[in-house]
């Protein structure tokens, strides 16, 4: 059991009362300067190594996100650009009452969708 108390302690079972030890200090050597310093140097070479991994790994994965949207976005505009080009095969001609008008932001365009196959007419 370790006694947390700085004061001397009472005896117990026929011990004596010591006073808290100071450990001694003791002088540090040219040696254990020069180990303290590789010690250092070869911790920060291994953050520097780590910072750079990480570094390059978040560029990495930024870049293949930004392509990725890139190459999503341009899909979608020649799908949009194709789709547009289609003509309806809906048969014709149809009656007034399917076509429902074509809305942009709240506004109504002259432009109608066909309800069944969903494109332009």
């Amino acid at each position: 059991m370790t006694n947390t108390h700085t004061q001397p302690t009472l005896a117990i079972d026929g011990q004596t009362v010591r006073e808290p030890r100071i450990p001694r200090q003791r002088d540090r050597s040219g040696f254990d300067d020069e180990a303290a310093r590789l010690i250092r140097d070869r911790v920060q070479a291994d953050l520097a190594k780590r910072t750079t991994r990480r570094r390059r790994h978040r560029e990495e994965r930024h870049a293949l996100e930004q392509r990725r949207r890139y190459a999503k976005r341009a899909l979608h505009a020649e799908k949009l650009a194709a789709r547009a080009q289609e003509v309806c095969r809906c048969p014709q001609p149809r009656p007034p009452a399917l076509l429902r008008p074509f809305q942009t932001g709240g506004a109504t365009a002259p432009v109608t969708i066909c309800p069944i196959c969903g494109r332009r007419t």
